[in-house]
């Protein structure tokens, strides 16, 4: 078999990093609040304490931010773009006026249900740290 850039044995491995990396942090978050938040949104009869008027379509909104913020996901959840990971402060502010569009009907995000966009809103919001917001879904009791 002829060789390719695809099947060639690489010169040398790398050495592992001397310390290890830093935990993930999106906003004022760890990767392990995320995906708590994730989990909770997904077990079965999560409390949304969102303002919504049907929660099954927020639960998507909040479960398809965090996997996005997590990296579990590629496309935003809103623009359903391609970004960069770990995601910058800028993605999440741009992510959080589109997601605004939706929730207003303005531009081309109008096919969105609202309850969706203004979920995926108040995650971002919570996961920034911005004031008086509340995690978008109650914390399960073990």
């Amino acid at each position: 078999m002829a060789e390719s850039p695809w099947n060639q044995t690489p010169a040398a491995v790398p050495p592992p990093p001397a310390s290890p990396p830093a935990p993930l942090r999106i906003g004022v978050r760890t990767a392990a609040e995320l995906q708590q938040l994730a989990d909770d949104a997904a077990a079965p009869e999560p409390r949304v304490v969102m303002f919504c008027s049907l929660d099954d379509v927020a639960l998507e909104g909040i479960i398809a931010t965090a996997r996005w913020l997590l990296g579990q996901r590629n496309t935003s959840p809103i623009s359903r773009e391609i970004d960069d990971f770990p995601r910058t402060e800028e993605a999440l502010g741009r992510e959080a006026a589109r997601a605004d569009d939706a929730i207003w009907g303005r531009g081309p995000y109008t096919d969105l249900h609202e309850d969706y966009a203004a979920a995926v809103r108040h995650t971002l919001w919570w996961v920034r740290g911005l004031p008086n917001t509340q995690r978008p879904v109650a914390e399960r009791r073990a």
